[in-house]
């Protein structure tokens, strides 16, 4: 795997990097088979992460991204042609 490469030539924050983009990757694996059904892909809005990229369909279970750790005010609104640039609000505060 390319993270083992990376952490064998002494790079751990390339290693964390590409563990990350792995998890990045399955999780939009997972959103692109839901869309390929599109009759049965109901979702208004799409969140994303402004420090890693990582795509959610919701927000309202997490605290962090579950890629990067980053808080959820990270997460950025996509829905349709509106693009909401608003950071999301945490509930909690």
């Amino acid at each position: 795997m390319v993270s083992d490469y990376a952490a064998g030539i002494g790079g751990m924050l390339a290693k964390q990097a590409f563990a990350d983009a792995a998890k990045m990757e399955r999780s939009h694996a997972e959103l692109i088979a839901k869309a390929e059904k599109l009759e049965e892909f109901s979702v208004d809005m799409l969140y994303v992460c402004s420090v890693c990229g990582c795509v959610m369909t919701a927000v309202d279970e997490i605290d962090r991204c579950p890629v990067c750790g980053a808080p959820k005010r990270q997460f950025r609104e996509f829905t349709g042609k509106n693009r909401n640039k608003n950071k999301i609000k945490n509930k909690n505060k």
